[in-house]
């Protein structure tokens, strides 16, 4: 079984079965929460190595609904990127999806935003390198945010966020599988 898929079963498992007696439901939510948090790093440390890229452990995010789960982090170095990074293409940070018609695993966001654009494209890039798909950029300079990262599903679409001295917005239209 996948690891990431695991862990959130794991989660599950930890906040229905009470580790510590008759422990507080607040309690418990706070142990599988750290339990989770580390599982989910490990996760994406490997995922990262086998991109042969590195990344930065103390932002990840993840959003599950129904079958679809997808977890978010930037890359290391990411407050470092210029503009010049961002016109010629560059990594931006590591995706995990699951349940979204795409095959489940591990993608880099290569973004591509040349200067003086209003738009940009990002593409998620498998453990070969290939396109598994494009989709539109949006900068938001007008909330200007460091070293946070964002992850949404909604009906869809799976939003996911780079912050840097500029906000970097990737929506990309995948739906959720119904076969799972």
């Amino acid at each position: 079984m996948n690891r990431i898929v695991s862990f959130i079963i794991g989660f599950a498992l930890v906040v229905a079965v009470p580790q510590i007696g008759h422990a507080a439901p607040s309690t418990r939510l706070e142990l599988a929460n750290g339990h989770l948090r580390t599982e989910l790093t490990q996760a994406m440390l490997e995922g990262a190595a086998r991109h042969n890229i590195q990344i930065l452990t103390d932002g990840i995010v993840f959003a599950s609904r129904d079958d679809g789960l997808v977890a978010n982090t930037g890359i290391l170095g990411f407050d470092n990127l210029t503009d010049d990074d961002l016109a010629r293409g560059t990594v931006v940070g590591l995706t995990y999806l699951s349940g979204f018609g795409l095959p489940t695993g591990f993608y880099r966001v290569f973004v591509v935003f040349p200067r003086g654009a209003s738009t940009g494209t990002a593409q998620l890039l498998d453990e070969a390198g290939v396109a598994v798909i494009k989709a539109p950029v949006s900068l938001d300079s007008a909330k200007p945010k460091r070293g946070k990262y964002t992850t949404c599903i909604e009906a869809k679409t799976v939003s996911i966020d780079f912050h840097r001295n500029i906000s970097i917005r990737v929506a990309f239209e995948i739906t959720l599988d119904s076969s799972m």
